[in-house]
């Protein structure tokens, strides 16, 4: 049985009161029982919004952390990516910041099942062919045509344009095209490369 190095759970969103959306606690649910059944052996909870964006006046990602630590995982194996505002940044940021500082090449990427076919096709541009990358899937039941799924249609088609032409694996290249072109991220790319920066220097003395 494979033992992943880190398991990095995407996000979705945090209720009003700055709970956990039911999305974002199952996706973080499914990272915490595959802790402790020992097939990952870190976590990374991944997403921003902290005082930028939807402003929930905390990151997605440290009340991911916080239940996690309150279900007993370890402090020091939960890691956050509290810059991203999307999947794109949520893996880009992640990899940079996190990933390849901490030389990990077993990956399983945690989140709904609807979500993960576009998550696959990201992740084949992001991470290159030194990477084993997985997935574990939350189930949703929405139906092909739902709303939910048109948006994941489209998204990746705008993913796809943004980043034509890049080569897989590249992260200066894919950083450049993301603070460039991406709608969330151009108009403060000089703050989210400033972010990313201090997350790796983080990172370093951690």
């Amino acid at each position: 049985m494979m033992t992943y190095d880190v398991g990095l759970v995407l996000a979705h969103e945090l209720n009003s009161d700055k709970s956990l959306s039911e999305q974002t606690r199952k996706r973080t649910e499914l990272g915490e029982r595959l802790f402790y059944e020992g097939k990952i052996k870190n976590l990374i909870m991944s997403g921003g919004h902290g005082d930028l964006g939807e402003c929930y006046g905390v990151s997605l990602a440290r009340q991911m952390k916080n239940h996690a630590v309150l279900e007993g995982i370890p402090e020091e194996n939960v890691f956050e990516e509290d810059i991203s505002f999307e999947t794109v940044g949520q893996l880009l940021f992640s990899k940079i910041g996190l990933i390849d500082p901490n030389k990990w090449k077993n990956i399983l990427i945690i989140s709904n099942d609807y979500h993960v076919p576009r998550i696959r096709k990201i992740a084949e541009i992001v991470f290159d062919d030194s990477y084993n990358i997985n997935f574990a899937e939350v189930e949703s039941k929405l139906k092909p045509d739902s709303g939910s799924m048109k948006k994941e249609t489209e998204r990746l088609q705008k993913f796809i344009q943004t980043f034509r032409g890049v080569k897989k694996g590249d992260n200066h290249l894919l950083l450049e095209r993301l603070l460039e072109r991406h709608d969330l991220y151009a108009p403060l790319s000089e703050e989210f490369r400033k972010r990313l920066n201090a997350l790796i220097e983080r990172n370093k003395h951690s």
